[in-house]
């Protein structure tokens, strides 16, 4: 029996369809990373009863949940311990959150890191990535558009303890060349699920002005996870003092513990997201002897958001929104191939 406060459900609440993705094996089947991996969860002593209730539950719909903050947040599936804030002298300090079901949507790395590759696939890049990232928060929020991001208790030198942001080049490159027919046909397969035509032609372009980022050697020189994270704090910070007048519009939150990510679910339903809280409250309530770190998390991703991020990024150049969408889809799939071996079951919301 689940608890009453996560089954109730209202008359305005629409119903969800959760499919398997459409592969031989479900899966997105390809991937370099071994620290996030179905496969190496078979081991585990109560890996059959936990995987049947965390697909229980994900295909029941009762963890999809509206909306209801201004920004997004990264897919990453730990839970957050507070939010980075500036304190006096530009030191920072976390702040515990004061209540866990803060929901927003979902994409790898959050919005700025996801739509910093699409300008730069549809021909807006600048000279440097740190440029970019600053020049892509102005663009954004001219549109209405904020966005969040995340750091992490505890990380190496250079790397801010988001993998989708730290290794943006290598993810970029995952779509350019690691995996490049296998992202090519994950994008275009998920642009059918959204009843949209695929592109070869403009996504091909698209791949080029990547490659070109990539072996220009100015463009990413001294630049880190840090230092692309550090430049999202300062553009959050400026954008909630003059549009949000101090209100956090636009938030970085700091994750704790360790990835244990076993599934992967790409939500189409627009106004909703998977929450993270209520998945991981419902494992929690189901195996209540079982430690935190050792339960089920999901990768939301919130294909309504790229949707948002690609029409914000192309807002002056329209015709240029397929391009978008179709790099932002292709930074998502590049992201799960860094991060996962590409054993994770894959879950169509709609």
């Amino acid at each position: 029996m689940e608890p009453e406060n996560m089954t109730n459900k209202t008359e305005q609440e629409p119903h969800f369809t959760v499919t398997e993705l459409g592969t031989e094996k479900g899966t997105l089947g390809y991937g370099k990373s071994e620290k996030i991996s179905y496969e190496k969860q078979k081991s585990k002593e109560l890996f059959e009863l936990m995987s049947a209730k965390a697909m229980e539950i994900i295909k029941s719909g009762i963890a999809m949940k509206k909306i209801t903050e201004k920004d997004d947040g990264c897919f990453d599936g730990r839970p957050t311990k507070g939010l980075v804030i500036r304190a006096q002298e530009g030191k920072k300090e976390i702040r515990p959150i004061d209540k866990p079901n803060h929901e927003r949507p979902m994409v790898a790395g959050a919005g700025y890191t996801t739509t910093v590759p699409i300008r730069i696939a549809t021909g807006e890049r600048g000279e440097t990535v740190e440029g970019d990232y600053q020049e892509t928060a102005a663009v954004l929020a001219d549109e209405g558009v904020v966005c969040g991001a995340h750091t992490a208790e505890a990380h190496e030198d250079g790397d801010c303890g988001c993998g989708a942001l730290t290794k943006q080049k290598e993810i970029m490159r995952n779509a350019t060349q690691t995996y490049k027919q296998e992202i090519k046909g994950g994008v275009a397969a998920l642009m059918a699920e959204a009843g949209a035509e695929f592109n070869e032609t403009v996504y091909e372009v698209s791949l080029d002005r990547w490659d070109e980022a990539l072996d220009d050697e100015v463009y990413f020189s001294g630049s880190t996870g840090t230092s692309r994270s550090e430049t999202i704090l300062a553009s959050q910070d400026a954008i909630n003092e003059t549009i949000g007048e101090g209100e956090l519009l636009g938030v970085t939150k700091e994750l704790a513990g360790s990835h244990n990510e076993w599934f992967l679910t790409v939500n189409f339903k627009e106004d909703y997201t998977f929450s993270q809280e209520t998945f991981r409250a419902l494992m929690m309530h189901h195996f209540p002897g079982v430690d935190i770190a050792e339960l089920p998390q999901v990768f939301p991703l919130d294909a309504h958001r790229l949707v948002t991020l690609a029409k914000a990024a192309t807002a002056k150049q329209p015709e240029n929104f397929t391009q978008g969408l179709q790099a932002g889809i292709a930074y998502q799939l590049g992201t799960a191939a860094e991060l996962t071996d590409g054993s994770l079951p894959v879950f169509i919301i709609k």
